[in-house]
């Protein structure tokens, strides 16, 4: 979940400048802007968002919040076989540790972007409620959440295109796609049938071993409320910027 949010607000901060009008914007200095002309285009848009690591870790005041930590509102946990964990204030950190390659970017005519994204240990703390059934027995509460990720890759793909504006080209993204994997995790759910050691305990170990099956079955819901959520940030980010700003020609 995590590694895909991530990637595109590193890619939207780097289409992104202080509010002004299109023509008078001043891109900051710890931007580094692409020429569309630079024949190592993508090797240049991939070291710009390593440029911009510092400015996602600590965040920049009106322009970028803090990655440190990534925060959401809502994400599904578990939702299968009669059971539903969501967690509620999701807070995960290490999301700024991340490192992208296979860069390969289209922005002539096309506003086309693809990358993969992997980043080594995450960190995620929320609360949780849960309801349903586990272990035939029937649970609903709620209390705090605690997840470890690690080994986390995502595969993104970002299409969009230029629309004419007031005599200016903007970009506009249409359309995202994620595709993420996770190697390894572990999750911990306190307070379960309220703080009961023993059953508390059993329900964590049943959830952990069976952890990568409960992870494919949500794969595909997680990632559509991503790509739902990031192609508006995206569109967001370029709405108010010329394409000849954020991308030079000379």
């Amino acid at each position: 979940m995590a590694p895909s949010y991530l990637l595109l607000v590193a890619l939207a901060v780097f289409l992104k400048a202080p509010p002004a009008s299109a023509q008078d914007k001043k891109i900051p200095d710890f931007i580094k802007l692409c020429k569309r002309s630079d024949p190592q285009l993508n090797e240049c848009i991939t070291d710009s968002v390593e440029h911009l690591k510092p400015a996602l870790e600590k965040g920049v005041e009106g322009i970028v919040p803090s990655l440190e930590p990534l925060r959401m509102n809502e994400v599904p946990i578990i939702d299968n076989n009669g059971l539903r964990i969501v967690g509620k204030d999701v807070k995960t950190y290490g999301c700024s540790d991340f490192r992208i390659f296979n860069m390969k970017a289209d922005v002539g005519s096309k506003m086309d972007l693809e990358f993969d994204l992997e980043l080594p240990m995450l960190y995620t703390v929320a609360q949780y409620e849960v309801s349903g059934r586990i272990l035939l027995i029937p649970i609903k509460g709620n209390g705090p959440f605690y997840g470890n990720w690690s080994e986390c890759t995502a595969h993104v793909t970002l299409d969009g295109d230029l629309e004419d504006r007031s005599g200016f080209k903007f970009v506009r993204f249409n359309t995202l796609r994620i595709v993420f994997t996770m190697g390894k995790g572990r999750v911990e759910l306190r307070n379960l049938f309220n703080g009961d050691k023993v059953l508390g305990d059993a329900v964590n170990s049943a959830i952990n071993s069976n952890f990568k099956q409960v992870l494919k079955e949500l794969q595909h819901p997680i990632e559509k409320a991503l790509e739902d959520a990031i192609l508006e940030i995206a569109n967001d980010c370029v709405r108010d910027f010329t394409y000849d700003q954020l991308f030079p020609l000379e």
